[in-house]
């Protein structure tokens, strides 16, 4: 919320729906917050202050920190723009970490505007490190000797933790400097990476800054046609079906005459840019947690050929098979480009088998297969030592021995009468990252008190490189579990050969 001056504070509002789609204002952001608000306060608007900001002109839902939820980016025209950090509730502490000084200000986790103004920001994965990084609109610093008021797109990378470090002057090569009005991340040349398409104010055409596959841009002067207009929105798709992307710009402003008429209110568009041939990819999967009794629940971030505000331009679909019989898990698309994934609850020791399919709009797919153990699965155990061989186990998933006196396979347990000494704590690594959410891929530990982080029952993802099938993972079992299994029957059958030595 604010309004066309430059010293009004900004505002959020939170509106709560019903469920039916009636929405009811239920908080406005305050300067001063008390205990159970959802915002932390609002900023400052004057520009005397070294760090405020005013004119908000966008919004955008990202998960900037990589937890797995909507994180806000408020976009502010004018002074410092702002991260909200979702606890995963609904309620958000400041990210933005305004620095204390002018001086520090390369300290802060979104660093400041090098421009004047900004109309938009959005967020992509631009450097295939997995987290979402940012573009934003007519903020980057310009070169030397650049008339004033002339600026590039700023470019904004993501440590992973929603900290963000200013890369423009490194990483993107020969943008004219201009007063622009939007930036979007596009795959305009079908090579797999996220280009920038941006729409210019001033400049001889809209411009494209190509991606070299490593984060690396170099503008593209002969990408669209020459034509200058006041551009202050753009947006990617394919209008006409014939799988490729398209462009359509809105401009405005301006005082309008019969000469510039055009050139001020009307849209272009812009067909075929190139065929998109990349399916959509996997950018993050959260790693659900096996729990009796409870409805298992996980995230899917999608990537596809441009960023938009309908996830991706990318649907997905989870079925999942138990005993032989295949169903459809429950997906909801939750803003952002992500989506929570809902299998019901099931009893202990189910397994479960599970496919993550997505498609874009190219009708082009790409499919992941995993497997989820609930609960605690029978003879399922970790690379723990036998009963008489006194080893302590490597933290594998937890599962228990067939003979009462075994140890179990949870990283050393020192609870059996002959199971082996326990494991250090640090044994079985993965687990669960300091935000409480396990992340894709985690080792399955027992508890720490039994010698390995506590984390999913989910099978790990294979390891880079890996034969892995275009990287869908179709083992029943983790190799340490199966080895667990293996030497756990190994140490029953020296352990029934020794019983029946003694009888006779």
């Amino acid at each position: 919320m604010g309004d066309a001056s430059a010293n009004t504070v900004s505002r959020l509002l939170l509106y709560s729906n019903d469920g039916r789609g009636r929405f009811t204002l239920t908080e406005t952001q305050k300067d001063a917050p008390s205990a159970g608000d959802h915002f932390p306060k609002a900023i400052a608007a004057t520009s005397a202050t070294p760090y405020y900001g005013s004119r908000p002109t966008d919004l955008d839902f990202a998960d900037v920190d990589g937890d797995f939820d909507l994180d806000i980016l408020l976009n502010h025209r004018e002074g410092q723009s702002r991260i909200f950090l979702n606890d995963g509730h609904g309620f958000f502490s400041d990210g933005t970490a305004f620095p204390s000084s002018p001086e520090a200000e390369r300290s802060a986790n979104y660093p400041p505007k090098q421009g004047p103004f900004s109309n938009n920001q959005e967020a992509c994965d631009l450097d295939h490190d997995g987290d979402l990084d940012l573009i934003v609109d007519n903020a980057g610093k310009a070169p030397p000797g650049t008339a004033a008021g002339m600026n590039v797109t700023q470019l904004l990378l993501n440590d992973g933790h929603g900290r963000f470090v200013d890369e423009t002057a490194s990483r993107i090569a020969g943008e004219p400097a201009a007063q622009d009005g939007a930036a979007k991340c596009a795959d305009v040349n079908g090579d797999g990476h996220f280009d920038i398409v941006i729409g210019s104010r001033t400049h001889t055409s809209e411009k494209v800054l190509l991606n070299d596959g490593q984060g690396f841009f170099t503008h593209a002067a002969d990408a669209l046609p020459k034509f200058t207009d006041i551009t202050l929105a753009l947006d990617l798709g394919d209008l006409n079906g014939d799988g490729k992307l398209d462009l359509v710009t809105g401009q405005g402003e301006g005082t309008i005459t019969t000469a510039n008429a055009a050139t001020l209110r009307n849209n272009r568009v812009y067909y075929g840019l190139a065929a998109d041939v990349t399916p959509p990819t996997f950018r993050a999967v959260e790693a659900p947690l096996g729990d009796v009794g409870k409805a298992i629940v996980f995230h899917v971030a999608l990537s596809d050929s441009a960023t938009n505000q309908a996830g991706q331009m990318a649907t997905l679909s989870v079925p999942y098979t138990i005993k032989g019989q295949t169903k459809q898990a429950k997906v909801s698309f939750i803003g952002g480009d992500l989506f929570r994934v809902t299998i019901p609850a099931q009893a202990d020791g189910t397994v479960v088998n599970y496919t993550l399919t997505a498609i874009d709009r190219a009708k082009l797919s790409n499919t992941l297969t995993k497997v989820l153990y609930v609960g605690t699965p029978k003879g399922v155990g970790g690379e723990g030592g036998s009963a008489e061989e006194g080893a302590g186990g490597a933290g594998g998933s937890g599962g228990a021995g067939e003979e009462p006196n075994a140890a179990a396979g949870n990283g050393g347990s020192d609870s059996s009468s002959e199971g082996g000494a326990p494991a250090s704590p640090s044994a079985g690594g993965g687990g669960k990252p300091s935000n409480g959410k396990p992340m894709a891929g985690a080792s399955a530990g027992g508890a720490s008190s039994e010698g390995g982080a506590a984390g999913s029952n989910e099978a790990p993802l294979p390891s880079p490189g890996a034969s892995d099938d275009d990287g869908c993972s179709c083992s029943m079992l983790p190799s340490s579990a199966s080895h667990g299994v293996l030497t756990l029957t190994l140490a029953l059958s020296l352990l029934g050969l020794a019983r029946r030595r003694r009888r006779s």
